[in-house]
């Protein structure tokens, strides 16, 4: 994981600047079964990934081995287990294979 400096968030339209832990950065790889047409499945992300609390700014890059797959959201919790949920979705009529890939998940700690 990498970690960038902290300080104030600067360019907020609060009256006095936003404090921060830090920016944070981390690849990870996943592998899922297959996902029905129209159906939904989820990646889900531990502390130990990532560290991320709901009220974060965070970002998700997902490169999944199969082209019908898509993100469809994502979803926060407190639950160490649980960190961070990736939604994905097989918006198409072809039912996705077990697929693997990798993805980047970036985020701002704040305090």
């Amino acid at each position: 994981m990498a970690m960038y400096e902290a300080g104030a968030w600067s360019g907020s339209s609060a009256n006095t600047a936003l404090q921060f832990k830090g920016a944070f950065s981390t690849t990870f790889s996943f592998a899922h079964a297959s996902i029905s047409s129209g159906q939904f499945g989820a990646i889900t992300l531990a502390s130990t990934t990532c560290d991320i609390m709901p009220g974060d700014i965070f970002s998700v890059e997902l490169t999944p081995s199969v082209a019908t797959v898509a993100q469809a959201g994502l979803r926060t919790s407190t639950a160490a287990t649980s960190r961070v949920t990736i939604v994905l979705a097989v918006p198409g009529s072809t039912a996705s294979s077990t697929f693997s890939g990798t993805g980047r998940i970036s985020w701002i700690d704040l305090t």
